[in-house]
């Protein structure tokens, strides 16, 4: 919920999925993608394991990563899991 609180606010979550269960990374996408796409975001694969999910706000570029906007300041490293 934590993640797609921040897509709701206008942030992007960068998910570095290496390690993690291959069921759980697939519900973990899959779960990020469909909040990205009712938001009319964007998800892009950026890394062996690592993808972006952005909000509509936020210009990804195939060859160059992503862009942030000028007006994002805000940076926020949310915890997938709390111990």
């Amino acid at each position: 919920q934590k993640l797609a609180d921040a897509l709701k606010s206008r942030d992007a979550v960068i998910a570095n999925l290496e390690g993690v269960d291959e069921f759980l990374t697939r519900r973990i996408i899959d779960f990020l993608n469909g909040v990205t796409y009712v938001l009319g975001g964007e998800t892009q694969k950026i890394g062996h394991a690592v993808m972006i999910f952005a909000p509509p706000n936020f210009d990804i570029s195939k060859d160059l990563g992503y862009t942030m906007p000028q007006t994002y300041s805000r940076k926020r490293n949310l915890e997938l899991f709390e111990e």
